[in-house]
Parts: C-alpha cells; structure tokens; sequence
C-alpha cells in the first residue's frame, strides 16, 4: 500500500489502490473519508458512530449531517449513539424533503 501524507495523496492511494470497503472512525476521518471515498468511486463507506458528540460546535454537526449520507452504512456502538446517527439523517431528510417543490 502506498503511504498517504496529504489529502491529495490519500485520494490518489484510494483511486490506485481501489480498495472494496473504506471504514471510518472518528470525526476528522468520518468527513474526509466519506468525502474522498466517494470522490474516488470507493463502492462501499462505512462510518463508525462511537461517541455522541456533545464536543462538536453547530458548524462541525451540519458538516456531518452534509457527509453522512456519502456513507453506505453506519455503525453505532450504542443506543445513544445511534439515536445520534438517526436524529442528522433525519434533519437532512426533513431539509430536503421541505425544499422541494409541491406536486
């Protein structure tokens, strides 16, 4: 495998390499990864939710509510956690949902 020293160097190992799975854990690698595996036509993303986050400010939270849906699968290691995980999908969806237009 080819050492990843940069962003850029990352994106170009996962194009290279091709990797099936891309795993994530932690917060700084759940935004880059989803962003670069998707960019780099990794087939399968998956996120681990560990935490709750109580840490995060308002920015970080809506940034991984706009990089959650890049992952295909999401793993919690507890109920809070997935209650988490659940409440930013469901903010996305509601704001999406609500910015379309009436049929």
């Amino acid at each position: 495998m080819l050492r990843a020293g940069s962003l850029l160097s990352l994106f170009r190992t996962l194009r290279a390499e091709k990797p099936d799975i891309l795993h994530t854990c932690l917060y700084s690698a759940h935004q880059i990864g989803r962003v670069l595996g998707k960019w780099a036509g990794i087939r399968r993303i998956i996120t681990s939710q560990r935490a709750i986050d109580l840490w995060q400010k308002p920015w970080q939270d809506r940034l991984d509510r706009l990089t959650l849906p890049l992952a295909h699968t999401v793993i919690v290691n507890s109920r809070a956690a997935g209650h988490v995980t659940e409440r930013r999908r469901a903010q996305r969806s509601a704001r999406r949902s609500s910015s379309s237009p009436m049929a």
